[in-house]
């Protein structure tokens, strides 16, 4: 198969890598510093782009025993971050920027982890004429883009999480009675919502301060004393 070439080349990324960091920590020095670092990188591009192409094919031509480095979990690591990289790319080279009509781009965007690409925003910022700020700004344009899809999905499949975030937002307006009458029925849309363990799990995806807010109400249900 044409995607196991040089599979040892690509091993021998991982024994250089480490060497490197060692030395970039020890010299307090940033890796990009180093001249070598750019034959690593692309090395890592290379190995993540054959990872991709086996996790694309079920990993079913998988070399784990003649090669134990390439364990499944490392493939799949490797491949998300060549995914990714592929994103981050071609939302910097984009002309025009238009997240509500690149609904197919947002949606990559959306599942990117930008905490774990700092490396690639510079890089592809530097390589397309942006600034780093310019570029993360376009990414949340489009994940915000997505957000907003998902959250009108949610909205009209289930409007019990419309109601839930009116009375939660309404109930802080209030005290006395009224917040008490609020709060039973939040405690009620709560558990209603959770205990639809696919929407819970969605909400729990894609919304995690929602969900946060559905857990946090059930728990001031019980203590007190509303949770049924």
């Amino acid at each position: 198969m044409h995607i196991l070439c040089n599979w040892s080349t690509i091993i021998d990324f991982f024994n250089n890598a480490k060497r490197l960091e060692l030395r970039a920590k020890k010299t307090n020095t940033k890796m990009q510093e180093f001249p070598e670092y750019e034959k690593l990188y692309q090395l890592g591009i290379e190995r993540d782009k054959k990872a991709y192409a086996l996790y694309r094919q079920g990993g079913k031509y998988l070399p784990v025993e003649a090669m134990p480095e390439l364990k499944p979990e490392k493939v799949f690591g490797a491949a998300n971050r060549y995914a990714e990289y592929k994103v981050i790319q071609k939302i910097a080279q984009q002309k025009t920027v238009d997240p509500e009509q690149q609904t197919k781009l947002a949606e990559k965007a959306y599942q990117l982890r930008i905490d774990k690409n700092h490396p690639q925003l510079a890089r592809q910022s530097r390589e397309n004429g942006l600034n780093d700020k310019q570029l993360f700004e376009r990414i949340t344009q489009y994940q915000a883009a997505h957000k907003k899809v998902l959250t009108q999905a949610l909205f009209k499949n289930y409007p019990i999480v419309e109601e839930f975030i009116k009375t939660n937002n309404e109930r802080s307006q209030f005290t006395g009675y009224r917040a008490e009458l609020l709060g039973k029925k939040q405690v009620e849309l709560a558990k209603g919502i959770l205990s639809d363990k696919k929407l819970a799990n969605h909400i729990g995806k894609h919304f995690k301060n929602l969900h946060n807010s559905l857990k946090k109400s059930l728990s001031l249900g019980k203590d007190h004393g509303i949770d049924h």
